[in-house]
C-alpha cells in the first residue's frame, strides 16, 4: 500500500497493516500490539474496525459508499456502523470520507448530527454530460441494438484524431452474458445458482458470476446434440474485440480484476469498477458509460443512489464529456442530471424515499431462509410470516418474495421484510418472536438494516 509505505517512513515501528488473506499468527500479533499500546497507526481492511487499539483517537472510513465494507455472511456487520457505535461508546471521533456521501451520511448531515468538510455541492460546470439514446438505433437482424452507438462512435474517432483520451466504462465481465443453442433454445445455466453462465472468450471457458462454477465451452448442446453455440449480450471481452475491429491503429487496453497494467501511452481504455481502486486513477477527455441502465433495473430501494455514486466517480475522472448510452432516457433527461447537482439529486432522493417510509427515515430488516428443496423452503418462510404478522403494531411484514436470484450456491432463498422506525425495537421483536426456531433442512439468517 502506498499509504502504509508513505506513514512508516515517520513511525516504521509503530504502524502495522492487516488484510484479509494474512496469516493467522501475524494478525494475532498485530491485535495484541494495538491492545497493548504497541501501535500508534492501523491500516486495515473491513474486520480492522474492531481491532482494539489503546488510546484510540481517531477512525477513517475511505471511500465510504464503497460496498466491500458490508459483511455479507454471518456476523453481518457494516464497517461505517460499527465505527460510529464505537464512536459513541468511546471519546474518538470519525472521519467518513470519499467522492460521494451515502444517502444515510448525507441525510446526518443535513439534521447536524455530522460535520461537511469539502467542496459546496452544486452543479458540476466542468464537463458536460451528454445523453444517447439507444431506442433511435433500433434492433439488428439479430434482435440486439449496437453495443457502441454511431454518437459514440463518431466521438471516439474525433477523440483520437485530436490525440486525446478515451475511457470506456462497462461493469461487465467476460465476453457475452449467456450461451445458448440457436436450434433448440437451450440455456446453459449454473447447476447451483438460477442464473445463465456467462462466456469468458480469452480462456474459452463458462462461468457463473455468482458463485464461480467454471466449465469449458461444449462443443456441442448437451440436449439436442446441434453443434453451435451462439452467446447473446455483451462483456468488455467483446467491446474491446469490436473496438480493435473499428479503430485498429489506436492503442487500447483493459482494466478490470484480472488487467491491472496501465501503458502511459493507452488511447482508449476499457474498464470495469476496478479502475476506482487504483492507487492512480486515471483521468480522459472523454468518458462513455455503456450499461448504467443495469443498475436502475435491480429491485433495491438504493437504485438510484448507486447510480448518482457511480455517475460522480465518472464526473471525476472526464476533463470534456461524459456519454452515457441507455435505453432509458426519461430517466436521465431531468435537469439536476444534466448538469449533475448532487445536492438537488439526492434532496430529491430523500423526499421519496421518505414517503415511501425507507431509509434513512426507517430501518429494514431481512429474515433469509434457504434450502435444498423448493417447496419445503417455501413453505417453512410462510409458516415465519405467519408467526411474525400481527405481533406488533409498530413493525411492519411483508409477504416472502423469492431472492435475487431466487436459487443461490445449491440452496433456494426467501425473504422476509420487515420495517420499523426504531432499529432496536425491530431487533427486539425478532429476538422475542424467532428465539429457539430451528426448522429441518433449511437455514435462517436476520439481517438488519440489509443492503
Amino acid at each position: 500500500l502506498e499509504l502504509f509505505e508513505l506513514l512508516k517512513q515517520g513511525q516504521p515501528h509503530r504502524i502495522a497493516v492487516t488484510y484479509r488473506k494474512q496469516k493467522i499468527g501475524e494478525e494475532l500479533r498485530i491485535w495484541q500490539d494495538a491492545k497493548n499500546a504497541q501501535l500508534d497507526i492501523l491500516i486495515g481492511t473491513r474486520p480492522a474496525v474492531f481491532t482494539p487499539m489503546c488510546n484510540l483517537g481517531l477512525i477513517i472510513i475511505e471511500e465510504e459508499d464503497g460496498y466491500g465494507y458490508k459483511e455479507e455472511q454471518a456476523p453481518y456487520y457494516h464497517a461505517r456502523e460499527v465505527a460510529l457505535m464505537r464512536a459513541q461508546l468511546g471519546e474518538h471521533k470519525v472521519i467518513l470520507a470519499g467522492r460521494t456521501p451515502t444517502l444515510e451520511s448525507y441525510y446526518a448531515i443535513k439534521t447536524k448530527k455530522m460535520r461537511y468538510i469539502g467542496p459546496e455541492a452544486g452543479e458540476d460546470e466542468k464537463s458536460e454530460i451528454k445523453i444517447v439514446d439507444m431506442r433511435q438505433y433500433g434492433f439488428s437482424r439479430k434482435g440486439a441494438r449496437p453495443i457502441i452507438s454511431p454518437a459514440l462512435g463518431d466521438r471516439i474517432q474525433k477523440a483520437l484524431t485530436a490525440g486525446k483520451k478515451i475511457i470506456i466504462f462497462v461493469n461487465r465481465k467476460g465476453f457475452a452474458a449467456s450461451a445458448y443453442c440457436p436450434k433448440c433454445g437451450l440455456v446453459l445455466t449454473c447447476e447451483k445458482c438460477s442464473r445463465g453462465l456467462a462466456f469468458y472468450s480469452e480462456e474459452k471457458k463458462l462461468v457463473c458470476n455468482l458463485c464461480g462454477l467454471t466449465k469449458p465451452l461444449p462443443s456441442a448442446c448437451p440436449q439436442c446434440g446441434a453443434r453451435y453455440i451462439k452467446h447473446k449480450g455483451f462483456g468488455i471481452e467483446r467491446i474491446k474485440s469490436q473496438l480493435h475491429l473499428s479503430y485498429p491503429q489506436a492503442k487500447i487496453c483493459r482494466i478490470d480484476k484480472e488487467h491491472d497494467t496501465l501503458p502511459p501511452d493507452a488511447q482508449i481504455i476499457l474498464a470495469t469498477e476496478m479502475i476506482f481502486h487504483r492507487e492512480q486513477v486515471p483521468a480522459a477527455d472523454v468518458v462513455a458509460a455503456i450499461d448504467l441502465d443495469k443498475a436502475l433495473q435491480i429491485v433495491n430501494y438504493r437504485g438510484n443512489e448507486k447510480l448518482y455514486s457511480l455517475v460522480h466517480r465518472l464526473k471525476t475522472i472526464v476533463r470534456d464529456e461524459l456519454l452515457i448510452q441507455t435505453a432509458m432516457p426519461e430517466h436521465y433527461q431531468q435537469k439536476e442530471f444534466i448538469h449533475f447537482n448532487i445536492q438537488k439529486l439526492f434532496d430529491a432522493e430523500l423526499r421519496e424515499r421518505k414517503a415511501l417510509s425507507l431509509p434513512p427515515f426507517a430501518h429494514l430488516a431481512a429474515v433469509s431462509l434457504r434450502g435444498k428443496d423448493l417447496e419445503h423452503t417455501k413453505r417453512i418462510a410462510f409458516e415465519v410470516y405467519e408467526k411474525l404478522k400481527d405481533k406488533d403494531s409498530k413493525v411492519m411484514i411483508f409477504e416472502p418474495t423469492e431472492g435475487l436470484p431466487a436459487k443461490l450456491r445449491g440452496k433456494y432463498r426467501f425473504n422476509i421484510l420487515l420495517k420499523a422506525k426504531n432499529p432496536f425495537h425491530l431487533s427486539d421483536f425478532l429476538r422475542k418472536h424467532l428465539a429457539g426456531i430451528r426448522h429441518s433442512g433449511v437455514i435462517s439468517t436476520i439481517e438488519i438494516d440489509p443492503q
